[in-house]
């Protein structure tokens, strides 16, 4: 976070980071936020519907100066649900067709852990028609294993 805190031209008292958690369980423990509430995700992951004009103007001023997008438990997170989170992050930086609205983008959490139930894991390549989310991981994440 220091690394997007220099900008000296930037505002100060803007933040240029944001750590979301997938389970709200998680969240309340770090003092962060769950990704479906930044985000305004619904739960289920089909019918997302645009953020109304007052909502998207309220997110835009708060983190116009967003950078760098941490997401905890990237296991627990689906193919549809990266999918909606691509395409809410584009809707609120206003950057279309740019993956992931062109934010610095880390995901962390153990990807060896037991498959979603009634879902797919992220990297796993599918073909559905209606989303390309696969290629968003395979074409635009690095994967660095800690051991």
């Amino acid at each position: 976070m220091r690394h997007y805190n220099k900008d000296i031209e930037s505002n100060s008292l803007k933040q240029k980071g944001l750590i979301v958690e997938f389970t709200g369980k998680d969240a309340y423990i770090s003092y962060d936020i769950t990704v479906h509430s930044y985000l305004c995700l619904p739960l289920s992951s089909c019918n997302m519907l645009p953020l109304t004009s007052n909502t998207l103007d309220i997110i835009r001023k708060e983190y116009e100066e967003l950078r760098l997008f941490l997401i905890d438990g990237v296991s627990l997170i689906s193919f549809q649900l990266l999918y909606n989170i691509d395409r809410r992050l584009q809707e609120i930086m206003h950057i279309l067709p740019t993956p992931f609205a062109n934010l610095d983008i880390i995901f962390f959490d153990d990807l060896c852990q037991a498959q979603l139930l009634h879902n797919c894991w992220i990297f796993e390549h599918l073909s559905l028609k209606e989303t390309t989310a696969h290629s968003f991981w395979r074409d635009n994440v690095i994967k660095c294993e800690l051991r």
